[in-house]
């Protein structure tokens, strides 16, 4: 991987700063490096460590091993979503107390993502007070420097390689005693102390390596990908996953192609309409799809760890000329799964929705419902359930209905209705294609007409009328008006 000057890079703060190596030990928030994130202890701690030279339980070596905690009496009891970290602040990853077990500050009901390497903010109930109890709580993940944070995985060392200074062609770097030449190597994983060993956040020669190698949680869980940034208006409320999913409750957005092509981020952006009373649900995953206008500027790809994230620093690579002010943006179009629930929307236009073939007028202006993918499946669940002892059969029902206007299903594709089952479990026969019935009718209509012509013209052996035939007229002329009376006045098809 190449390596990029940095002459215009700034000194940052970082867990090897100076003023960072001061902070008291009994401050109220101290940052820790995650070493393990246990899920589910009691499945966890009976899994294999990775990283002790006999075979070894987590749960023992936890206590007595190669990932032995300051405080092993909460072993056994801790919950669901605690970690192992080791607090960095003040220096504390050379004190020598080694990782602890940090409970989650919040209940499971609401559940923030970290992963093994990354840090995190930490505290203590009783702060200065050494016979408090000796568990902290893990609070969030550390937010970082724009340069560095990252949804997926926020490396928080990245931030002593200098941060890239905006609006500046050039600016001082302040470079401690005996540092390294200034570069900075895209995607890289430092240690913190800018090539000082005794500055690094954590003691050895690649700690970082060795917390990911012997974390199964990292090994088995993490996926790393690029996630684009989202931009959210002051009063919205987002929760974000670390792999491209978001709920963001707050007003609508264009996001047509005609507002993306205004190169507007949509955080600033309102339709001419009144934007009040346009209170918006999107839950949607897959943004910024790649080659749309809402992508990243530019990926590392990959990085040291070999996967592609999202390059923070574009003009210091010079993989792009600038960032995209639209990364992340919403875009009806390309995002890849999309559930948008508002109160005033103009959804048919937003979503590039063609009515032609319904016949139908485009509605604007209006509550809606839309949801939007490349697959999409409703299912109503058969079977049955076991609720309080007793057993019960489940026949599970769709509805669609239509309380004012219709209801329409249009496809390019064909279009299929039955029973699912052949009445012995088999799959649904789509052989049989359903009759137009204004066509079928205009054909009986034609056979009534062309049989009462062929009636008038048709004699017996003797050139004298057929007993009895205008019968067949009858018959067909009322099987033509059946057929039409027949046809449905609510239900049509192309």
């Amino acid at each position: 991987m190449g390596r990029t000057s940095i002459s215009a890079f700034e000194n940052s703060r970082g867990a090897s700063s100076r003023s960072e190596r001061s902070v008291d030990r009994h401050s109220i928030l101290q940052s820790a490096v995650v070493n393990m994130f246990i899920s589910n202890p009691e499945y966890d701690l009976e899994q294999e460590t990775l990283n002790d030279e006999e075979p070894t339980i987590l749960r023992e070596s936890l206590a007595t091993g190669a990932n032995k905690v300051a405080n092993p009496q909460y072993i056994d009891i801790m919950p669901r979503n605690s970690i192992i970290a080791t607090v960095v602040s003040g220096r504390g990853g050379h004190s020598g107390k080694g990782p602890e077990i940090f409970y989650p500050l919040f209940s499971p009901h609401f559940s923030l993502p970290v992963s093994p390497g990354e840090q995190v903010l930490v505290m203590y109930e009783n702060v200065g007070n050494k016979k408090g109890p000796p568990c902290g709580y893990w609070i969030t993940r550390r937010p970082s420097d724009l340069q560095v944070d990252d949804l997926n995985y926020t490396h928080q060392d990245r931030v002593t390689e200098g941060l890239a200074s905006l609006g500046k062609d050039e600016s001082s770097q302040t470079a401690y005693e005996g540092a390294p030449e200034d570069t900075y190597v895209p995607g890289s994983f430092p240690l913190g102390g800018k090539g000082i060993d005794r500055n690094n956040t954590l003691p050895g020669e690649d700690p970082y390596t060795s917390i990911i190698d012997s974390s199964f949680e990292y090994q088995n869980t993490f996926i790393g990908q690029p996630v684009a940034r989202f931009s959210k208006r002051p009063n919205d409320l987002t929760i974000q996953g670390s792999n491209n999913t978001l709920i963001c409750l707050g007003t609508d957005r264009i996001g047509s192609e005609e507002a993306l092509a205004e190169d507007i981020p949509q955080n600033w952006h309102y339709s001419d309409e009144d934007p009040r009373y346009s209170g918006t649900i999107d839950i949607v995953a897959g943004r910024g799809v790649e080659g749309t206008v809402t992508a990243p500027a530019a990926l590392i790809d990959p990085n040291e760890r070999d996967y592609p994230e999202v390059d923070k620093v574009p003009t210091v690579t010079e993989s792009a000329d600038a960032s995209n002010p639209l990364e992340g943006d919403v875009d009806f179009i390309n995002d890849l799964s999309r559930i948008y629930v508002s109160m005033n929307t103009s959804g048919d236009e937003n979503f590039g929705l063609d009515l032609s073939g319904l016949g139908a007028s485009e509605i604007s202006d209006a509550p809606f419902v839309i949801m939007k993918s490349d697959e999409i499946r409703i299912v109503a669940r058969a079977g049955k359930r076991t609720v309080s002892g007793t057993e019960t059969d489940i026949a599970g029902s769709i509805r669609l209905i239509s309380e004012g206007g219709g209801i329409s299903l249009l496809g390019p594709g064909s279009i299929y209705v039955g029973n699912g089952s052949d009445g012995a479990g088999g799959s649904l026969d789509t052989s049989q294609p359903v009759v137009k019935g204004d066509l079928l009718a205009d054909h009986f209509d034609q056979f009534h007409t062309d049989v009462e012509t062929a009636v008038g013209v048709i004699v017996g052996n003797m050139g004298g009328p057929i007993v009895n035939l205008d019968l067949l007229t009858d018959a067909v002329e009322v099987l033509a008006a059946g057929v039409r009376a027949s046809l449905s006045s609510a239900v049509f098809t192309q």
